[in-house]
């Protein structure tokens, strides 16, 4: 039975990620490799809801600039602590120094750099003499809507070609279609889809959730993990597209 990449012998690693097991602080292996895709899908699933539910809100409580920035930053402090520390300290070592966490630790951490530089440093700055709307408010929430979009994208094609190396076609198709629908996601909506901005957070929401969920779901195959996630996805453009 093929091995998920999540869970390989730390020993069959290169000599780059075998050197960071060896300088990682020990863990307690409590986590598995499912238990760590559910947490990874509450944590996407609470952090872009909580989003959404800013962007909505702010106008009514008249937030802008830096306010809701460091509101957007205050929820997902914690939970990106939350996922890090689970990351560190409790799943084994075969998971933690896989290349799809690897991969997808290097990708988030590029994605964090920029939405902080545009939460802090693009704070003082105007535009028409007034202030700089920020994340994830106005113009700026467009590139890191796409941004985050692209980078689980990026991110799920990365895991795809482990899994389908790994020999496990079924859930390498799961991962490629979410793969496909996060750059189909992001091309609509910079051709100005009105359906897809309405409801940018929500889908990224189930772009992140969902395909880590159903694939810690292992009775689930790639194609019914597929129709799951473009039927919640586009639903919630449909609504976008009432509103």
């Amino acid at each position: 039975m093929p091995t998920s990449p999540l869970s390989v012998v730390v020993s069959d690693h290169g000599p780059v990620r075998s050197r960071l097991a060896a300088l990682a602080p020990s863990t307690s292996g409590r986590l598995g490799s499912s238990d760590f895709l559910r947490l990874g899908a509450v944590v996407g699933l609470v952090g872009w809801t909580a989003t959404a539910v800013l962007e909505l809100l702010a106008p009514v409580a008249d937030l802008a600039a830096p306010t809701a920035g460091l509101v957007a930053l205050a929820v997902w402090t914690p939970l990106v602590g939350v996922m890090v520390g689970a990351g560190l300290w409790h799943v084994p070592d075969a998971m933690r120094f896989s290349l799809p966490l690897l991969g997808f630790g290097l990708l988030n951490g590029l994605a964090t750099t920029a939405t902080l530089w545009a939460v802090i440093v693009g704070l003082p700055a105007t535009v028409g003499g007034d202030p700089f709307v920020t994340v994830p408010l106005g113009p700026v929430a467009d590139a890191v809507w796409s941004l985050w979009t692209v980078d689980l994208a990026i991110g799920y094609a990365w895991t795809a070609d482990a899994l389908r190396r790994d020999g496990q076609p079924g859930r390498a198709a799961g991962y490629s279609y979410a793969a496909f629908l996060g750059f189909g996601l992001v091309v609509y909506h910079a051709a100005g889809v009105d359906a897809i901005r309405t409801v940018r957070y929500p889908t990224l929401a189930a772009l992140h959730a969902l395909p880590l969920a159903l694939d810690a779901r292992a009775d689930l195959g790639g194609l019914r993990r597929t129709a799951v996630l473009y039927l919640v996805v586009f639903a919630l453009v449909g609504v976008g597209a009432l509103l």
